[in-house]
């Protein structure tokens, strides 16, 4: 994904919790967003990507993930309150000894769900327990 899709997406999150709870402004040194997550190839040139967000603004573990039966906090996929989900497709180029691939630019969506102990990741495809889409993202595909 293309630095402005990224750029986009932070400021979108944080936005999106400034009035949840008020965000000090970053230092050049602090972290403002990061994610952490994977990819599965559905195709020989397709895929999808699902990602979620450990780290937004200065909001604590418990404002974006759930809690175990201990009440802890559980930073992994199954427990995020936010999904990043984007499906990929790539144009293998003709290379002998490395996989080459040129990827187009896409579309990501974030899925929202105050329950995501009830997602269910078995089919990548039906995603209707994933959550309410609360947000798209796109990246114009840039000309030349």
């Amino acid at each position: 994904m293309k630095f402005a899709t990224f750029a986009l997406l932070g400021v979108l999150l944080l936005g999106a919790f400034a009035s949840m709870h008020a965000a000090e402004p970053a230092g050049a040194s602090q972290v403002a967003v990061s994610f952490a997550g994977g990819s599965t190839w559905t195709s020989a040139t397709t895929g999808i990507c699902i990602w979620y967000f450990p780290v937004v603004g200065n909001l604590d573990a418990g404002s974006l993930f759930a809690a175990d039966f201990t009440g802890t906090p559980v930073v992994d996929r199954a427990h995020s309150y936010l999904l990043w989900v984007s499906d990929s497709s790539v144009q293998p180029l003709r290379v002998t000894s490395y996989f080459l691939a040129l990827a187009p630019a896409g579309e990501g969506t974030i899925y929202y769900t105050n329950r995501p102990d009830m997602r269910n990741f078995s089919d990548l495809t039906k995603r209707s327990t994933w959550g309410e889409p609360v947000a798209t993202v796109s990246a114009a595909t840039p000309s030349v």
